[in-house]
Parts: structure tokens; C-alpha cells; sequence
């Protein structure tokens, strides 16, 4: 009996730990990485815009063999998106692009199942040595502290894998040449070692 009292007193300690380890961290996941590609601004956002060679480049679609994606009716700019499935466990989401400035950023809602739903920013910035991406990633967790205990480990192991989608995408690009539209002359220039600091 005695025991019993020792391990529920201990089990409840535990539990009171790491409700208040819960509660000092953040309630929202915020993930941001970069890397720069050298390629012309215009070039990188056309492979970021087109959501049928975003799931070429981005990590987190193929991190499970039984994930089945499907593109919606628009595939480019505002209102392009797509949806996945997992065939074995049932889990589904998507990834929709709310809002497109050409060039600059692109807005997005990226859902997990039907109730949690994040929101990314990718942003284009002309550098020297080509451009400059950056993604943001950002999900509110509410006020559950176990639910934000494991925010942090979802920001931790989710990182690399946003750093591994921008590495795939440099390397998308040098693999599939083809060019937008008006990009030939902001290639040339970037070839000639032109680009704004």
C-alpha cells in the first residue's frame, strides 16, 4: 500500500512537472529556414508557384511511401493547391496558396486533417549570388500544455526538413532548366555577376 502512495505521489509530481514545463513554451510552432539559390528571382518563384513542381521539391510530401497527393483544379498563383492522403493511417491535408505577389512572396494555409491548420510565407529577394528564399511556417497550439511540449518537438524535427525541401529545390531547378517568361534577360545578368548585394 505503501507503495502505491509513493508511486501515485511520484506519477502526479511528473504530471504537475510537465504541465508547468508545458506552459512556459510558446503556443504557437514557428518554424523559419533559408538558402540561397543561384538562380534569377523570376526562375525560383515559377518553381515555387507551380504547385505540380512543388511536390517535386518539397520534403515534407515524401516523407511517407503511403502519402498520396492530389492536385486541385488550379495549380498556379492564388488558389492553386493540393491535397494528400495517407492510406494507411487516414490522415489527409493540403497545402493552398492564398495569396501571390509575382516575384516576391507567396501566402499560404497548410491543413492537417480537418481541424489544424497552419499558415507559411515564402519570400524572394534578389541577392548577389542569386536568390535569397526564405519560409516561414507558423501554427497556433492553443493553451494545452502537453499539446505545446510537443510544438517544440514538432519545430525540431520539422526544421531540417523545411532546410532539405530548399536544398531539393535548388537542385530541381539546375535539373529542370526551363524558363518563365521574361526571366532570360535577369538570367543573363546573373550570369555576368550583376545582382544587387
Amino acid at each position: 500500500m505503501k507503495f502505491l502512495k509513493i508511486a501515485f505521489f511520484v506519477i502526479v509530481s511528473l504530471v504537475l512537472i510537465l504541465a508547468v514545463v508545458g506552459f512556459l513554451q510558446p503556443d504557437t510552432i514557428k518554424i523559419q529556414v533559408e538558402r540561397v539559390i543561384k538562380s534569377p528571382v523570376c526562375k525560383v518563384f515559377h518553381h515555387v508557384n507551380d504547385m505540380e513542381k512543388r511536390l517535386r521539391w518539397s520534403t515534407v510530401e515524401n516523407l511517407d511511401s503511403n502519402v498520396v497527393t492530389i492536385l486541385g483544379d488550379v495549380t498556379r498563383g492564388e488558389g492553386a493547391s493540393y491535397t494528400w492522403a495517407n492510406k494507411q493511417s487516414g490522415a489527409t491535408g493540403g497545402v493552398k496558396y492564398l495569396e501571390v505577389s509575382h516575384d516576391e512572396h507567396i501566402i499560404g494555409s497548410v491543413a492537417f486533417g480537418e481541424i489544424q491548420e497552419g499558415h507559411e510565407e515564402i519570400r524572394f529577394k534578389e541577392v548577389r549570388d542569386g536568390t535569397r528564399v526564405t519560409w516561414f511556417y507558423r501554427q497556433k497550439i492553443g493553451g494545452n500544455p502537453f499539446a505545446r511540449i510537443m510544438g517544440v518537438f514538432i519545430r525540431e524535427s520539422f526544421r531540417p526538413i523545411y532546410n532539405e525541401s530548399l536544398k531539393r529545390l535548388a537542385e530541381d531547378i539546375e535539373q529542370y532548366p526551363e524558363m518563365p517568361e521574361n526571366c532570360n534577360e535577369a538570367l543573363s545578368v546573373l550570369q555576368a555577376g550583376e545582382f544587387l548585394k
